[in-house]
């Protein structure tokens, strides 16, 4: 079992590393991850080897939109950085993420927006996503998918792939 990320019982420290639980040799093994990956909120999602860990929070409005990728085998991580002219989601929390073949699919989940309407620095703004991005494992390539009838933008939801389909339900938005 991989543990990533979490926070503390008082919510004041947000943890940078993860665990490995062996079950059967019953030992804990600490795992550093590259900062500045401390989150909590985020998606993990298997592929072959590798776990895949995307968005989250941080605190004090620190929405994360990193992607990183971490082999079980070499027990190693990495960021995964936009390249040249990729398109690349929005920062975001409580999304739900899902795997189909080599592909990891992100759906919804929320972030923050400046809204100033007022013009007296009233701050951010919670935002509810409803979007579907998925992130090809092989040709390291995300794209947003465009869809005609989606569910309604939401967080901390759940999803599940069942063959080649993904069924979300519940959340918040």
């Amino acid at each position: 079992i991989y543990v990533f990320g979490g926070r503390d019982q008082n919510s004041t420290f947000y943890h940078s590393h993860g665990a490995a639980v062996d079950l059967r040799r019953q030992t804990f093994k600490k795992i550093t991850l590259p900062t500045p990956f401390t989150s909590i909120c985020h998606t993990a999602a298997v592929v072959g080897e590798t776990i895949f860990l995307h968005g989250g929070y941080s605190g004090a409005y620190a929405i994360r939109k990193s992607l990183v990728a971490f082999s079980t085998d070499t027990r190693e991580a990495k960021i995964i950085e936009p390249k040249k002219d990729d398109i690349w989601p929005e920062a975001r929390f409580g999304h739900t993420s899902s795997v189909v073949g080599d592909v990891v699919y992100f759906f919804g989940g929320r972030g923050l927006k400046w809204d100033d309407p007022t013009g007296w620095m009233l701050g951010y703004q919670s935002v509810f996503f409803g979007d579907l991005w998925t992130y090809n494992t092989v040709s390291e390539e995300w794209c947003l998918i465009e869809t005609t009838e989606s569910p309604p933008n939401r967080c901390y939801h759940s999803s599940v792939t069942v063959g080649d389909r993904i069924y979300i339900y519940g959340g918040q938005g």
